[in-house]
């Protein structure tokens, strides 16, 4: 009972250190698709285990960035695999639009062949993005704080996005 409080607690002074003025509610919630919970999950933990293999703090969830990155991974199994999306839109301007009014944003995608096992998928995703010198950066950069992971699913392929804030 009391890890249950203290968590809910540090949730919600997380959130308000962010000042009432960050948090604005989105016009627009995606949310991820229960069949995907569970890798998100884990891409959220093998990030974070990444970082403190380097002495990084660990990455909080953050709703607004689970939103921004699930309606841009739905977006890409329509389109295109891509940092630009909807309407010629940055990573930025989703993130921000959103309802994250933080001062520092980035974003990793990836494209990977679908399977059933959550814990190799997120670990495949994310030994994937830390091969990548950029999508590596993201992961370790100890200005950012706060983290979304979205995940869909089309044509027998996997659209992850992770956005970070800070």
């Amino acid at each position: 009972m009391i890890g249950l409080l203290y968590w809910l607690l540090s949730g919600i002074f997380r959130e308000a250190s962010l000042g009432r003025n960050r948090l604005r509610r989105p016009k627009r919630f995606y949310s991820t698709p229960k069949s995907h919970v569970g890798t998100a999950k884990w891409v959220i933990r093998y990030t974070n285990q990444a970082r403190a293999r380097r002495k990084l703090q660990p990455l909080s969830r953050y709703l607004a960035l689970q939103s921004a990155a699930q309606g841009h991974s739905n977006w890409m199994t329509h389109h295109s695999f891509s940092h630009t999306g909807h309407k010629g839109s940055t990573p930025h301007q989703r993130i921000r639009a959103i309802g994250f009014a933080g001062e520092m944003t980035a974003e990793n995608i990836y494209k990977f062949p679908a399977r059933h096992d959550h814990k190799k998928l997120a670990r495949d995703l994310v030994e994937g993005w830390m091969k990548s010198p950029g999508h590596r950066a993201n992961i370790l950069n100890g200005q950012l704080r706060y983290i979304g992971v979205g995940i869909a699913q089309s044509g027998g392929y996997i659209y992850a996005t992770q956005n970070f804030g800070g």
